[in-house]
């Protein structure tokens, strides 16, 4: 849980002395609207938990409210803000912006000002060149606020209480806190153990004894940073009498052990030649292990990386398959369709034929019988006309013999014409039957045609006659 003992002390310092100054005036249940001008921390909310905290820079930060403007331009209403503040900041603002910020925060102030941070002083000059000093010569470190502070110039007190005072009914006062010496050499412990890895974990101990015990006596004639407050209207002037403790009342105790830490970094650094160079060859090997490590991180990504493309081409060619796959199936599955209408479409013909089969096989009985029935009607016209050429045969006898065979030549006649109407009917039917099966065989056809011939001639020759009396 963050606790605001905890923060460095020069941190602590600014937000605790204007925190501390707002409570002197603080009516009983009372809370301002504060606007924190440079406050993209939101360290002030912190300190001011029961009251309204804005904030405004021309910075972003992640903090939630921050209003993006500068100091110099406030995008606020007159009077929008019971209390403007603003925290180790106007040292930051460019040299031409200064007066235009100091009257920004005026102008959106209902009923205090409050401007805290370092102002230019020979002795806050000389303390802040004398900690660059040691950040350079023993740390090799150029601390870039501390560096801004000398391109800048430190603002003037003078000049600042002189805009202040220019609203109507200005009241102006300054409260300054952290004794220069003990400011010097905090800051010069507070950056130390910042930069030394090995000495984090004191930092917070340092910080927190410093907050907890010596802060609220932390002030005096010659110190390090003011509070410069202007009240308007009837507005009460704050006060530090009440609410922090008497300059130098701290404690013995408390001074010692703040001196025994300090020694005891001392003693840290007076070893740190000793054991740097070891440092240093073990960064050196860390750095080469980082830069391996680098290079197997590269080559692994390469690895990676190729993995990746390997494993799309096969995401690319499972798709393919898959496409190739689907088309297939379907190919597949058509022929399926047209092999299933051909084996429907063979079944048929099959059928088909095997009707034609048994048509033609009955077709075939039938023309057997038929023929049979041919040949039988045709050996008995053959008997039939061998019959009659016996007849013939005797009649001619007869007709020679002439004597007493009328009634049997009446009765050949009789028997020829039965046969020649026989003969008709059965040359009827064999012509019937001829026309009806083609495949007849040529030798009926030719025994029909003699027996036609033969029928003919004998048509030709006509009755034979009878003379009773030949002589």
């Amino acid at each position: 849980m963050f606790d605001v003992l905890d923060l460095p002390f020069d941190q602590y310092q600014r937000y605790g002395l204007v925190s501390a100054l707002l409570e002197s005036v603080r009516a009983p249940g009372g809370r301002f609207h504060v606007l924190d001008v440079g406050g993209r921390t939101g360290l002030l909310r912190k300190f001011l938990p029961g009251d309204t905290v804005d904030l405004v820079d021309v910075v972003p930060s992640e903090i939630e409210g921050l209003v993006l403007g500068s100091g110099a331009k406030l995008p606020f209403k007159d009077d929008s803000f019971d209390v403007v503040a603003a925290f180790d900041t106007l040292e930051h603002v460019p040299p031409d912006l200064r007066g235009a910020f100091v009257s920004e925060c005026g102008r959106v102030a209902k009923h205090y000002v409050m401007l805290a941070g370092p102002y230019d002083n020979p002795r806050v000059a000389e303390a802040e060149q004398h900690l660059l000093d040691f950040l350079k010569v023993r740390l090799n470190w150029e601390h870039r606020y501390l560096a801004e502070h000398r391109e800048n110039g430190l603002p003037d007190a003078v000049q600042t209480r002189s805009i202040l005072r220019a609203a109507p009914g200005a009241r102006i006062e300054s409260f300054g806190h952290g004794a220069l010496d003990r400011w010097l050499l905090l800051m010069m412990l507070e950056l130390y153990v910042e930069h030394e890895g090995l000495l984090h974990g004191i930092g917070p101990k340092l910080y927190r004894f410093y907050n907890e015990h010596l802060f609220r006596s932390d002030h005096g004639s010659e110190v390090y940073r003011h509070a410069i407050v202007a009240a308007y209207g009837d507005a009460p002037m704050p006060t530090l009498e009440g609410v922090l403790d008497p300059p130098g009342s701290a404690p013995r105790e408390a001074t010692q052990a703040m001196i025994e830490m300090g020694a005891e970094i001392l003693r840290y650094d007076s070893l740190r030649d000793t054991y740097l160079p070891e440092i240093e060859r073990m960064h050196e090997q860390v750095a080469a292990a980082n830069k391996d490590a680098e290079e197997h991180r590269k080559s692994m990504q390469t690895f990676a990386d190729d993995l990746a493309q390997h494993h799309k081409t096969i995401e690319a060619l499972r798709a393919e398959l898959a496409e190739e796959r689907k088309g297939v199936e379907a190919i597949l599955e058509d022929r399926d369709l047209q092999l299933n209408g051909f084996k429907a479409r063979v079944e048929e013909q099959e059928g088909l034929v095997t009707n034609l089969t048994a048509m033609r096989e009955a077709e075939a009985k039938e023309l057997e019988a038929r023929g049979k029935a041919l040949q039988e009607a045709n050996e008995g016209l053959v008997r039939q006309n061998d019959e009659i050429v016996r007849l013939n045969a005797e009649t001619a006898k007869v007709a020679a013999d002439l004597g007493g065979l009328k009634a049997q030549h009446a009765a050949a006649i009789a028997q020829r014409d039965e046969a020649r109407r026989l003969l008709a009917a059965e040359r009827e039917r064999a012509e019937a039957l001829a026309m009806s099966t083609r495949t007849f065989s040529g030798k009926v056809l030719r025994k029909l045609r003699i027996q036609k011939i033969e029928a003919d001639l004998l048509e030709e020759r006509g009755p034979i006659a009878f003379d009773p009396d030949p002589e």
